[in-house]
């Protein structure tokens, strides 16, 4: 239909999805707001491939024909994704070294999308919340099949590409569909496309989507090179005539979906979905190359099902991989739609994040959509890099579209900020996603002086520090005019977030007392804080008066008293203190305590060596040892003597629990599976026992006695009657019963006849 001119577009979805939470690790941003700052201020996150990863000498050839040699030696890379905080996700150690770091990069920025979409884990847990996750490739899967006899059955499950999904609806006890999703370069924002699905058709109440990608090796490298996609100077030039393929990058992103209808007003909304459509290329003149006629379909199909006049967009973030005939067909496709019949009132602007971060491959498309969200929320648009000269291809003025190439204001309009996504891969699976600005709250002036209570909480000593440090600095950044509300920072750390066993409180009326209050307890050694919490009936008021009041009046005595109960481990209703208008805020996210879990006979020389050229002798010898020769060695290493039977095995079982879970202490009431322990470790923990001491249980023995205490009991127990049954009835005149019933004694120990001979004399001694 048209009016006065103009398409009137038929609003076909009902209810826009809302994106109310982000987590995100790029390119020298590992949040939101570190994202935003980098691509406000035109920042370039390329840089050589770090000396960490490989020695990018051995692999680089500027000559193309070299086989096994790449002319790429660039990249966007990521810090730390060697290590990982196995403590506060509640993981072994064990486990996570054979984990995929892109598994374990995926459970810190689901947690974080969690935390600053404002939702406790306890609330979603048991939720029919979807997950879908984009992910195409594994260098760790194919660096740890380089020697076999490292791998075991974690490795299955820390690189199979479905866990990427599932193990985030394992570890929040998410119900609702949980799918890993590969297509290519599309596959992130194809999840987003999954998880919209199932927000409409009803199957989930509450989604996550995202991707991640990260590159670990050269072997891929090798590859897009030798087939000619990499650019030779290491930056992704969108639009430009120097454009001659994409840099590679690497970086993780998830965001928190949920339907309009079912936001609360306290929920903070970034942007809105209002509609996203997926289609194919079909059958091309080859299976990679771009297809206009299927992009300009998508786009259509796309803004209509949106119910959007394409002439109404403002922005387009493009797919822009960097390629001359590539770009100029996605350019010619999105004029097409978004200008027919020339009806718009200004040109489209136009650009692109990989020219910031490189492209990331499996995550490129959720990088996209962060930034286009971003963009909405803060209703600036952050400039497109690398543009010199228009690609000759791409004649601007017909098609209507203009680059972003600098910081500006969202264009002035009347109606709604309107945006697009478009993802397009070699397999030629395409997305695109339609945004729409939604209004923020304007609140006015912040001048609230009420005494507040600002909680803050850790699965751990240092990580309560690191959580105060980061908290200290967000209120100082606070302090200096940037919003959010004092109210708004109390109300999202207390009803918004999960509160973990190491905790803090601090009474002030601004976020200049609570800073000072955050510093004085920073400058309190952690040793102090530890005895501290131990010790909670008999603190020191000293302590007391430095962290939990900023300054002395009975407002903040009555908060400091409630703020002891909450450090006590207490429940507070905190919902009950925020009755009011309040807002969700992005606050700083949990602080990971990371330790390294990568394999010690990995190095960076063997990740630059073709495998060809690896010899026998370039791996460490295998340490294949049987579980009764892993006995033996205990047992020359531990003091085992004048120890009855049942103490040398008891001492042997809290042995082999330390060893398997990776613990120097373990308490007679710790929980093996609260202690990391899962069926795998069971079953080797059963099989150890086993071989080594003739103990004979079942797995539903460890799980019906999950305590040290109780699974020492019943092993002890299971041994005793074991050998006791061995001894069958003597038959008379049975010589060779005789000569059996011998031997199976001969096999008891001393106490073990001692108690035999008591069954059957009935007399002590």
């Amino acid at each position: 239909m048209r009016k006065q001119g103009r398409v009137v577009m038929q609003n076909i979805q009902q209810d826009p999805v809302a994106i109310v939470g982000i987590g995100c690790r790029f390119p020298q941003a590992d949040d939101p707001r570190a994202f935003w700052k980098l691509l406000s201020e035109g920042g370039n996150a390329i840089h050589e491939v770090p000396a960490s990863r490989w020695n990018v000498d051995a692999v680089y050839d500027p000559d193309s024909t070299l086989p096994g040699k790449t002319t790429n030696r660039w990249g966007g890379f990521l810090d730390q994704i060697d290590q990982f905080d196995w403590r506060a996700l509640h993981m072994h150690p064990r486990e996570v070294k054979h984990m995929d770091p892109q598994q374990r990069l995926l459970l810190e920025v689901a947690w974080e999308a969690l935390e600053d979409a404002g939702l406790p884990f306890e609330q979603i847990a048991g939720t029919n919340t979807s997950v879908t996750i984009g992910i195409n490739w594994s260098d760790y899967f194919h660096l740890l099949t380089r020697n076999w006899s490292q791998l075991d059955a974690y490795a299955i499950f820390g690189n199979g590409m479905c866990f990427a999904a599932n193990r985030l609806s394992y570890l929040f006890d998410l119900t609702g569909p949980s799918l890993s999703v590969d297509t290519g370069c599309t596959s992130s924002l194809m999840s987003v496309y999954q998880a919209c699905q199932s927000l409409w058709n009803g199957e989930a109440s509450l989604a996550l989507a995202g991707g991640v990608n990260l590159i670990l090796s050269p072997e891929f490298d090798i590859m897009l090179s030798q087939a000619g996609l990499l650019s030779r100077d290491g930056q992704c030039k969108t639009f430009d005539a120097r454009a001659d393929g994409f840099v590679r990058g690497e970086g993780a992103g998830i965001v928190v979906l949920k339907l309009l209808s079912q936001v609360q007003p306290s929920d903070r909304i970034y942007a809105l979905i209002r509609g996203v459509t997926a289609n194919h290329n079909g059958h091309n003149e080859w299976m990679i190359a771009a297809r206009r006629s299927a992009q300009e379909a998508l786009l259509r199909t796309a803004y209509h099902k949106a119910g959007v006049d394409p002439a109404d967009v403002d922005y387009v973030e493009l797919n822009g991989t960097g390629f001359l005939q590539g770009d100029a067909i996605e350019a010619q496709a999105l004029g097409s739609v978004l200008s027919k019949d020339g009806q718009r009132a200004h040109p489209c602007l136009v650009g692109s994040v990989k020219t910031n971060i490189g492209h990331l491959e499996s995550a490129a498309g959720i990088a996209g959509l962060i930034k286009v969200a971003l963009a909405l929320h803060h209703q600036k648009i952050p400039p497109t890099l690398h543009i010199q000269t228009i690609n000759p291809d791409i004649l601007l003025q017909n098609l209507h579209l203009a680059p972003q190439q600098e910081m500006s204001p969202w264009p002035e309009k009347d109606g709604v900020p309107l945006a697009g996504v478009t993802a397009l891969s070699m397999s030629g699976a395409n997305v695109h996603t339609v945004l729409a600005a939604h209004p923020v709250p304007n609140k006015g002036a912040d001048h609230d002086q009420q005494v507040r209570l600002l909680p803050l909480s850790a699965q751990s000593v240092e990580a309560l520090y690191a959580q105060a440090t980061a908290m200290r600095d967000f209120l100082a950044i606070t302090v200096s005019g940037q919003c959010p509300a004092w109210q708004d920072i109390c109300y999202t750390a207390s009803v918004r977030r999960t509160h973990h066993e190491y905790r803090l409180a601090v009474a002030a009326s601004s976020a200049q007392e609570a800073a000072d209050a955050l510093s004085a307890f920073l400058q309190k050694p952690q040793y102090e804080i530890a005895a501290f919490r131990s010790q909670l009936s008999a603190r020191t008021a000293a302590l007391e008066e430095s962290v939990l009041r900023s300054q002395n009046n009975t407002a903040q005595a009555s908060l400091g008293s409630l703020g002891t109960l909450y450090m006590q481990g207490e429940n507070i209703d905190w919902p009950t203190m925020y009755s009011g208008a309040y807002m969700c805020v992005s606050l700083p996210t949990y602080q990971w305590q990371r330790e390294r879990f990568w394999p010690e006979w990995l190095d960076t020389e063997r990740i630059s060596t073709p495998p060809e050229k690896w010899g026998v002798h370039d791996l460490p010898e295998p340490t294949i040892t049987s579980a009764r020769d892993q006995y033996k060695e205990q047992s020359t290493r531990s003091d085992f003597t004048n120890l009855s039977v049942e103490d040398e095995l008891a001492q042997r079982i809290v042995s082999t629990w330390q060893e398997l879970l990776g613990r120097d202490q373990i308490e007679p009431h710790a929980n093996f599976f609260k202690l990391g322990g899962d069926s795998l470790l069971a079953r080797q923990l059963l099989a150890r026992l086993r071989q080594t001491c003739q103990v004979e249980l079942t797995i539903t023995a460890i799980f019906e006695n999950p305590t040290l205490a109780e699974f020492t009991e019943i092993a002890i127990r299971s041994r005793t009657s074991t050998n006791y049954q061995q001894i069958q009835p003597l038959e008379n005149g049975d010589q060779q019963s005789a000569e059996q019933l011998l031997a199976t004694i001969h096999q008891l120990t001393n106490e073990e006849v001692a108690v035999l001979l008591k069954n059957i004399i009935g007399k002590e001694n």
